[in-house]
């Protein structure tokens, strides 16, 4: 099942583009996923144990079972002061 996830800030720019397709089996939970993000992309790989993905606009966790029809978004870890 395909599945766009888009990028944004640092990385898109780890990525090198702000949307990534992700054939995935079906039904498909957001953590694998996240595993399947980290073997098609070796810079990208490091920066998701700090991500979370936001499914419909909304957070979701690992557990969380995606559809071909969702908005996929990761969303990476941000501070500041």
């Amino acid at each position: 099942m395909p599945i766009v996830v888009r990028l944004f800030g640092p990385q898109a720019v780890l990525a090198g583009t702000r949307k990534i397709a992700v054939d995935v089996p079906s039904p498909c939970t957001a953590r694998q996923l996240l595993d399947h993000l980290a073997e098609m992309d070796e810079h990208l790989a490091p920066s998701l144990p700090y991500s979370r993905l936001a499914v419909n606009f909304e957070f979701v966790g690992s557990d969380a079972i995606l559809t071909d029809e969702d908005e996929v978004a990761l969303i990476g870890m941000l501070s500041g002061g």
